[in-house]
């Protein structure tokens, strides 16, 4: 499920690096807020991790 992706930090088709801040959903398209303020379609995220990289 979505929601156990808030807490950990995901890589984007453009190579940006953020935390899972919270979840939405539009038009059954899952969204992910990121602690850096941006708001992402899921099919973005290239990778998954348990830490924030640095």
């Amino acid at each position: 499920m979505a929601v156990s992706l808030i807490g950990k930090s995901v890589t984007t088709t453009d190579n940006k690096t953020a935390l899972v801040s919270g979840i939405s959903f539009d038009n059954g398209v899952t969204y992910l807020s990121l602690d850096n303020g941006d708001k992402i379609m899921m099919s973005n995220v290239t990778e998954i991790s348990a830490k924030n990289k640095t």
